[in-house]
């Protein structure tokens, strides 16, 4: 049995991993001066701002994690917000300058540029792809959609409502052909895409991952410990 950051993966579930060590995740980042408008109601531009580098170290600390147990080859973090580059590299990632705006139609051509990018650059053979908005993501989670879509299935994991997607895994990586559907009603889409090409297709329920950081509402719904680096933040959601 071999144990590593707390994930235990067995004998035989090495060797099934071995042959899919060309995995890859994406995730897309807004620049940081855009990020969580939804929460401009409760939280200043600044406040806004740390909270999503929180949220994106979160992430990054998962993904590293993840590359260091074997589940994922590496990861690439698209962005048009160049300042994220060295911190990026700081984890181990990749930085991709993405080449569009910010809402959802650019957003699915990012993704898509980045799944190219890793098929053509890295021989990806599976994608994963997932938003920075997950504050309760853990390792364990990852490794839960990993295997289940061996040796040839898809995964999609639903938001709370079962309206949007917070994660997407591709096997192969060409699915769907590099058009994806995030924004409104996501979940349903990918799911008739996948559907539509005859995919193996699996849907996962994960608590930790089904809860996505948008609205002023979830902000209470994180456990305190969570805010210990964001003092100000913490501050307006004890008010």
């Amino acid at each position: 049995m071999i144990v590593r950051r707390h994930v235990i993966i067995w004998p035989v579930m090495t060797e099934i991993l071995a042959a899919h060590k060309n995995s890859w995740a994406i995730v897309p980042v807004k620049t940081l001066a855009e990020a969580k408008s939804r929460l401009s109601p409760v939280l200043t531009v600044g406040q806004r701002q740390q909270l999503a580098l929180r949220l994106l170290t979160h992430t990054l600390t998962i993904l590293k994690a993840a590359q260091e147990a074997e589940l994922l080859q590496g990861f690439v973090i698209v962005s048009p917000d160049s300042h994220l580059n060295e911190i990026v590299k700081t984890f181990g990632g990749n930085y991709l300058a993405e080449d569009n705006g910010n809402n959802n139609s650019s957003l699915n051509l990012a993704l898509g540029q980045a799944a190219r990018w890793c098929v053509a650059n890295k021989a990806a053979k599976m994608l994963l792809i997932l938003p920075t908005d997950l504050p309760l993501l853990t390792l364990e989670a990852l490794q839960e959609i990993v295997v289940a879509a061996l040796p040839d299935s898809c995964v999609i994991v639903p938001d709370t409502l079962e309206q949007g997607t917070n994660a997407l895994l591709l096997n192969p990586a060409t699915r769907l052909n590099y058009n994806y559907f995030f924004g409104e009603n996501s979940f349903r889409q990918h799911r008739m895409a996948l559907a539509k090409e005859g995919a193996s297709l699996l849907i996962k329920h994960n608590p930790g991952l089904a809860f996505d950081l948008d609205l002023p509402e979830d902000l209470a719904l994180l456990p305190p410990t969570w805010w210990d680096n964001l003092p100000e933040v913490r501050g307006v959601i004890n008010k």
